[in-house]
């Protein structure tokens, strides 16, 4: 950490700068709209250095000047000789134990990796950060060509790059100017393909990526060729490739227009490309077991499939319903790719492969895969940390039965129990909560519904999943005890373009809470006295409720791209009431029966920005409308604000509702107590930047409060009302650090309140009034200042 420190405050001046050179300290490009700029950087020979949240600080070239002045590579030879000879000498002592030479050799290689990468590329250090960057003419030069290049690549063949530099106390301005001029714009698209069967092919299909009339861009003809490969492919041509598509681009027509001309040619020696029939399939079930001397697999043909195996173990009428490629079908890439990821996704096998044998004249199908252990049992203990609280030790265990009752089931019984730090309200030195849990699940790779088995066999395209899962959880608060029996029965199915669904066809909980703090049971007595009945969401009860839920996940930040993600979840509850009240399954009297609508939308986006750096996005809103007799929701179905995951610059569950703020007897306010509302509008925005090797840094905002729906005595200002709610949306903001270790990623992140819509009008924006402008100077209840300690990003 001392080390930390003396490279945050280090920095690079200009004394520190090469004499004659000048450091390439600005670098922008000045073009049309029409151009994609992003792209244009990426032409770039040169990147100027990297700052750290984009303040004017060259801190990375920094970090690499500590190391520099550390490095020196005669040492680190002479540390390599050194591993050298004394490996070598002990491998020459132990030349007759293999084993031990193995080990000696093995330490000796690892060492001297290490070594030769500090040799190659610098110190820890020189690793972390980055040289200094000098305006370096000869790269600029190589730039305007790329860009060049690159605008050409886009249609724009007459286009010009100039630029210019300017120097000002060793430093260098560059700027270049990009000039397209006139795009050309596609004429024609002619089509040379001596194969009738692939002319035909290629002329019906539906998606053209050449276009008559459109601006000429050189990825769309790499598109193309992809296409036209992927559409061969899925219609029997097993060997084609793309590199057998040639293309000529004609730009002598004038007035900036073009040709094309698109060629298909034949393999050598040939007067037509290949198409392949399936002759038969062959799925062998335990390719990695071997058995007994004189013991050979089973061959058992059902509905076009072989089955291959010493002892039958799997439902070969479910196995089917995963296979796409059958017997008489045209190779299909697209459809070998669906069997191998829907066989993948059943949890039962370890690997799946496929291979096509076109040897004999035939087309053979291959399936090969090998079983995962039928049971599998997993624990882990570690530090529990969630947005509700202090960090505290939780231990879970959880146990797999494969393929039950030979249904290609997974039977999985889980448990944990874990202790967490949350201050009681009436008493902050009572700070813990327990909390246990117990669930027994099983999945099975199929609905249970009564479709057709031509159905079913479309449906295993979607990796269709049943599931029913029992199970209970008790918690244990400062402020309460509870108990939660549940049962679940749920059905989920993704999409080709990996869209996901999830409908619970029902959810049942057994609520109970035995037991209520004095000092909590006052305050719901209180609330209920003024109207809130929030008393009656602790009562023992029964919530039935059945859901439909929608995930469109779009991960493409790690490939360089956008990452988009997005939920909606709609969820009706009470909706079996009559079903306990009409048989008498339960006594009304003695449990709370709820009927509500709840309803979220959940929307992310992450973009990368720079080198190392990115910017992300939350916003979610939510709405819980409770009806019927009982006009309050189930405690868990309420929405809260504030925590590491949600309003940062409020404890969990301290922000709102709406205006509404909680005084003490002293007039002083407080945040003591849990705040529940029925809405919930909250975004984020977050810039995330890499500062050295694997620690991160951020600077956030939050926005939002949750709300009720009718306007409460007990907490006036909480309703919703749509003149007043955007001066009540709560601003936090702050500085986080996070530590990414790759398989674990550690968040610290500060907080304070900027908007605090729970003061008056006329003194909510904090900034330009003071952390401790009364009532709100007392700094233990107020606490301006909010520490988060959290695992994972916040979204």
């Amino acid at each position: 950490m001392a080390a930390l420190i003396i490279l945050l405050s280090g920095c690079v001046g200009t004394k520190q700068f090469k004499e004659g050179k000048y450091v390439l300290y600005k670098q922008k490009t000045i073009t049309p709209k029409s151009v994609n700029l992003e792209e244009l950087r990426q032409q770039l020979a040169q990147k100027k250095n990297r700052r750290l949240l984009g303040l004017p600080i060259f801190y990375y070239a920094a970090i690499y000047n500590q190391g520099l002045k550390r490095y020196d590579s005669v040492t680190y030879e002479n540390e390599k000789k050194q591993i050298e000879e004394k490996y070598n000498d002990k491998i020459e002592k132990h030349a007759s134990h293999k084993k031990k030479v193995n080990k000696l050799t093995n330490k000796r290689n690892t060492k001297i990796s290490k070594v030769d990468n500090t040799l190659r590329n610098g110190n820890l250090f020189m690793r972390w950060g980055e040289p200094l960057v000098y305006f370096d003419s000869t790269l600029t030069e190589l730039s305007v060509k790329n860009i060049d290049s690159y605008l050409v690549s886009k249609g724009w063949f007459n286009a010009t790059t100039d630029f210019k530099v300017k120097y000002f106390r060793k430093r260098a301005y560059l700027t270049y100017y990009v000039k397209p001029k006139t795009p050309f714009i596609i004429d024609s698209v002619y089509y040379d393909i001596k194969d009738e069967r692939i002319d035909s092919l290629v002329a019906n299909r539906d998606n053209k990526i050449l276009v008559k009339g459109e601006q000429y861009d050189q990825s769309k003809l790499a598109k193309e060729r992809d296409e036209i490969e992927t559409l061969l492919k899925n219609n029997g041509h097993f060997s084609f490739s793309k590199q057998y598509i040639r293309y000529e681009v004609d730009s002598t027509l004038g007035n900036h227009k073009v040709a094309i001309n698109l060629a298909i040619l034949l393999p050598p020696n040939e007067l037509k490309h290949p198409f392949y029939r399936i002759d038969s399939v062959i799925f062998t079930t335990d390719a990695t077991i071997q058995g007994g001397p004189n013991e050979e697999r089973t061959a058992y043909p059902y509905q076009g499939v072989t089955y291959n195996y010493f002892t039958p173990q799997y439902s070969k009428k479910i196995l089917n319903r995963r296979i796409f490629i059958k017997p008489g079908q045209l190779y299909s890439k697209e459809s070998t790719i669906s069997t191998q990821r829907e066989l993948a996704n059943m949890d039962i096998f370890k690997f799946v492969n496929i291979s096509y044998d076109t040897t004999g004249g035939k087309f053979i199908a291959n399936i090969f895969s090998s079983p995962l252990p039928k049971y599998q049992f997993s624990s882990e203990t570690g530090l529990s940390v969630t947005s509700y609280g202090l960090p505290g030790p939780f231990i879970s265990a959880s146990v797999k039965k494969r393929n039950i009752i030979h249904r290609l089931g997974v039977l999985s019984i889980d448990g944990h129990v874990g202790i967490e730090g949350v201050a009681a309200a009436s008493n902050p030195e009572n700070l813990y909560t327990i909390e246990a849990g117990a669930n027994v699940g099983v999945t099975f790779p199929q609905f249970f519904l009564p479709f057709s088995d031509e159905t079913k066999l479309r449906l295993g395209l979607f990796d269709p999943k049943t599931q029913i899962r029992i199970g209970g959880t008790y918690t244990k608060r400062p402020e309460f005890e509870r108990t939660i029996l549940n049962g679940t029965n749920s059905y989920s199915w993704t999409t080709k373009n990996k869209k996901q669904f999830k409908f619970n066809l029902f959810d049942i909980n057994l609520i109970r809470t035995p037991y209520i703090s004095d000092d909590y049971q006052k305050r719901l007595e209180e609330l209920d006295s003024l109207g809130n009945n929030l008393k009656n969401s602790f009562d023992d009860a029964l919530v039935s409720s059945f859901s439909l839920t929608y995930i469109d996940n779009k991960n493409y930040f790690g490939q360089g791209g956008v990452g988009r993600y997005f939920s909606a979840s709609l969820e009706p509850g009470g909706v079996f009431n009559n079903l306990w009240t009409s048989t008498k399954f339960i006594n009304r009297d003695s449990l709370q029966l709820y009927s509500f609508v709840r309803a979220l939308v959940d929307y992310r986006q992450i973009t990368p920005k720079g080198r190392k750096g990115s910017l992300a996005f939350k916003g979610r809103v939510g709405i819980a409308v409770p009806y019927g007799d009982n006009d309050v929701l189930p405690y868990e179905k309420y929405f809260f604000g504030g925590g590491s995951t949600s309003i940062r610059a409020w404890k969990p569950r301290r922000l709102g509702p709406g205006a509404y703020n909680h005084v003490d007897e002293s007039g002083n306010v407080t945040y003591q107590y849990e705040q529940q509302g029925e809405l919930l509008i909250e975004t984020s925005v977050e810039y995330r930047q890499k500062i050295i090797g694997f620690l991160q840094g951020a600077a956030f905002l939050d926005a939002g409060n949750i709300w009720t729906l009718k306007e409460e005595t007990a907490r006036p200002g909480s309703q919703f009302k749509f003149d007043t709610f955007i001066r009540q949306m709560a601003l936090g903001g702050g500085f986080g650090l996070r530590f990414d270790f790759s398989f674990l990623l550690i968040r610290l992140d500060a907080a304070v309140k900027l908007v605090d819509p729970a003061r008056p009008l006329g003194k909510r924006f904090i900034l330009d009034r003071g952390f401790y402008d009364p009532p709100f100077d007392n700094i233990k209840q107020t606490e301006p200042v909010v520490i988060h300690f959290a695992i994972g990003y916040p979204f």
